[in-house]
């Protein structure tokens, strides 16, 4: 998605937390395109002032995340998976 363009949630799938965030995987429907699509949302940035996660936080996100993939040695095999 791109700034601007707007969805519609037709259906949570369920809720969990890693990494230290909130997220709700959900089925969307893209107005424009008349798509629907599987995706997860970071809940915790839907109720913050700024639009998206602070530096701190998106390091922590980036870090926790390749710590799951830290058996990849090659990090650009790494970071494609």
């Amino acid at each position: 998605l791109a700034n601007g363009e707007f969805v519609e949630v037709v259906r949570v799938k369920g809720e969990e937390e890693m990494y230290g965030f909130r997220f709700c995987n959900v089925v969307l429907h893209h107005r424009d395109y008349d798509i629907e699509f599987e995706a997860k949302i970071n809940m915790d940035v839907l109720h913050t002032e700024v639009p998206g996660l602070t530096r701190s936080q998106n390091d922590l996100l980036f870090t926790s995340i390749m710590e799951d993939y830290g058996e990849i040695s090659q990090k650009r095999l790494r970071y494609k998976k």
